[in-house]
């Protein structure tokens, strides 16, 4: 039941850029890492098993699901940039038209260490991060719980040692080597989601309401005390893979199946194209509206570039993500059968 967690993720995000305060997004991100970690280790153990041709449809379907809407997102912005100029740019500097092959290779094949300019689709950093571990997971990084727990120990330690000696936060944040810790705590969750679910019931905890106002808490306190990227950013970490375990076992009375499928397909684009929405709500509006915290040109802002969002969203997810969907359920039901833990349908995954 992970399609209404995705997409509150992507509109935290959403709501981080285009209105205040933007550390709310990068709480979502890191979020969205814990849920891959996991996502990823369960459909290599339960559906595509790690012999080679496992392993080929695997990353097969992976650029299906990440790269088709990718290229409309970019297209999008290549045609607002011919449309509106450099007022886009006025709002959102990163986006700009790549002035040499390696800025158009770049932003082709999603190659973007660290915090790498020109992004067409201004929030693919992280799906630079996203897919590099898509890779090394299916390499078997987690294959084992041996291998996963190294993983996991030398995740800590490397981000132990960065958060004494970084000068700059985003060297927390944006590296592929510091977001190595949400992906490993969601792949060794995965081994452990039942006694971490038990645990939490036990307790009173196993519903994911409760988790997400905690969320909010922890990053109200994390702000007052302006330890938004300090320890509020890692016990924010906790939170949300509690809230995670809680999804995996809830019941689906509280919400069908299909419903969640349905919002969860949002997600994707809703993360891909907000930027994008908001550049042309500034530019068409001259400037008049713009990301100002909790004020009437603010919010107003921010609510017309949402409609914009899910309306673009919705586009891409009939034009783009249907037909593509298709193809990768072929790839699926193709597949030779691995051993499974727990074989579970989840088409969205």
């Amino acid at each position: 039941m992970f399609g209404v967690y995705r997409t509150i993720l992507a509109l935290l995000v959403l709501v981080g850029h285009l209105h205040g305060p933007y550390q709310l997004g990068t709480y979502a991100v890191f979020g969205f890492y814990v849920l891959s970690g996991y996502l990823m280790t369960h459909i290599m153990h339960t559906r595509y098993g790690y012999h080679l041709s496992g392993q080929k449809k695997f990353l097969i379907n992976r650029i299906l699901r990440i790269h088709p809407p990718y290229y409309a997102a970019i297209l999008l912005s290549v045609i607002m940039l011919m449309i509106f100029g450099t007022s886009v740019t006025d709002l959102v500097s990163n986006i700009y038209l790549p002035s040499d092959t390696k800025e158009w290779l770049q932003n082709l094949f999603i190659i973007f260490p660290h915090e790498t300019n020109p992004r067409l689709s201004p929030p693919a950093w992280a799906l630079t991060i996203e897919l590099f571990y898509y890779l090394m997971i299916c390499l078997g990084i987690s294959q084992s719980l041996s291998r996963t727990w190294i993983w996991f120990i030398g995740s800590v330690l490397y981000t132990v040692y960065i958060y004494f000696t970084a000068d700059y936060w985003g060297d927390r944040y944006f590296s592929i080597a510091a977001c190595s810790l949400p992906f490993s705590i969601g792949s060794i969750v995965f081994y452990y989601k039942s006694q971490v679910f038990n645990r939490l019931r036990s307790l009173r905890l196993d519903k994911p309401l409760p988790w997400f106002f905690l969320m909010v808490l922890n990053f109200l306190i994390a702000q007052r005390l302006s330890l938004y990227f300090g320890i509020g950013f890692y016990t924010n970490l906790l939170i949300l893979t509690c809230g995670m375990v809680s999804l995996v076992h809830l019941d689906s009375r509280y919400l069908s199946k299909w419903l969640d499928d349905k919002i969860g397909q949002f997600s994707y684009p809703i993360y891909l194209v907000h930027w994008q929405c908001g550049a042309m709500v500034y530019a068409i509006s001259e400037g008049h509206l713009a990301p100002e915290f909790l004020n009437a040109k603010g919010i107003s802002f921010l609510m017309i570039s949402l409609l914009l969002t899910v309306g673009i969203s919705f586009l891409m997810i009939q034009l783009i993500d249907k037909p593509i969907q298709q193809l990768r359920d072929k790839i699926k039901s193709r597949l030779i059968k691995a051993p499974v833990l727990n074989q579970r349908r989840s088409d969205q995954i």
